[in-house]
Order: C-alpha cells, then sequence, then structure tokens
C-alpha cells in the first residue's frame, strides 16, 4: 500500500491525517448511510434476480459490495464494471504478500520469481484504477469526500501525487477486504 496511514509515522502520518480527517467527521459519516444504502440496493438489483433461485460465492460477494461502498463514500464515485479486476487485484497482492511474510529467507522483488510477477501485474491493475478513480474524481462536482480532500491537498502542495496514490490504495484494501471478510462470516 505504500506509505498509506497504517504504514507510515512521524511527520507525514501527521500531515495526511489532518488532510483525511474531515472527511471522517461525525456528520459526514452519518451521512453515508444514504450512500452504502444506494450502492447495496444497486448491488442487489444488478446480482440477485428477483425471485431466483441462485447459488452465491457470498465471499467474492462481499468483496465486490463493500469495494462499491468504499468508492461511493470515501472515493465519491463508483468503480461499476472496474470492481471485478480490482478485487482480483487486490486479493492477489495481499496473498502474495502474505506468502513472502511466512518465507524464513527474505526474497528481492526485483527477482523475476512467480509471486513477485502476480504482485507486479496486481499493482499495475490497482495503480491503474487508481489513476483512473483521481482522473473520474477531478472531473466531478467538488465535495467533501476523503478523495476530493486528497486531491485538494495535492494540487495545494500538501500531498505528492505518490502519496495520494498511497491513501487511496489503503482505503480500498482496509476499507473492503477486511468488512467483506467480517460480512461473509
Amino acid at each position: 500500500t505504500g506509505t498509506g496511514l497504517l504504514a507510515s509515522d512521524a511527520d507525514l502520518w501527521r500531515r495526511m491525517r489532518r488532510v483525511m480527517s474531515p472527511g471522517f467527521h461525525h456528520d459526514l459519516v452519518a451521512g453515508m448511510a444514504t450512500s452504502v444504502h444506494e450502492a447495496c440496493t444497486a448491488w442487489v438489483d444488478r446480482t440477485l434476480p428477483p425471485h431466483a433461485d441462485i447459488e452465491l460465492d457470498l465471499d467474492a460477494a462481499m468483496l465486490e459490495l463493500t469495494l462499491e461502498i468504499v468508492a461511493a463514500t470515501l472515493l465519491g464515485g463508483s468503480l461499476a464494471g472496474r470492481a471485478d479486476r480490482l478485487v482480483d487485484a487486490v486479493m492477489t497482492a495481499l496473498h502474495v504478500v502474505v506468502a513472502k511474510a511466512q518465507q524464513p529467507l527474505p526474497i528481492p522483488e526485483s527477482w523475476p520469481t512467480p509471486g513477485n510477477r502476480r504482485l507486479r501485474a496486481s499493482m499495475a491493475v490497482l495503480d491503474a484504477a487508481v489513476e483512473a478513480v483521481i482522473a473520474a474524481r477531478r472531473m466531478a462536482e467538488p465535495g467533501t469526500d476523503t478523495l476530493w480532500l486528497l486531491i485538494t491537498a495535492m494540487d495545494e502542495g500538501v500531498a505528492t501525487e505518490r502519496e495520494v496514490r498511497d491513501e487511496v490504495v489503503t482505503l480500498i484494501v482496509a476499507g473492503h477486504e477486511t468488512v467483506a471478510a467480517t460480512l461473509t462470516w
């Protein structure tokens, strides 16, 4: 995830926390219920045909749904059409990172191992999605969502493009995978 809030400390953490904290003000969080409801309703309408007897991979379904909720509440938009690829990329990257952490000897990221290749491919998908989300958010109306706050900070020279990218990746990964696992179980 780079140096997002979960991995940063000291001055970087304080600076980015100041940038992002208004997006988590209790009034805004309370108002997110409408966005969550709309995202859930749209997902159900799109995914579950009325009166159909279908089998559903609940884990995959919750990953997709929570990613769309993160997009609607924190990123000021939708990931419709990109959610499947993004979920796959995040999950592949997480599996590779966990596997690397379990290795007795560290394997340099520059080595062309299968895990490193999967991680690079997943990160390329994630980076392209983040770039597209940021570009789309720039084209929309100003707002109070966390991504808009990050873009404003970047435009004002308070945050770099890489720092904004890292925070968006952190929001995507931390905001959907754990929540989806909890909902699934």
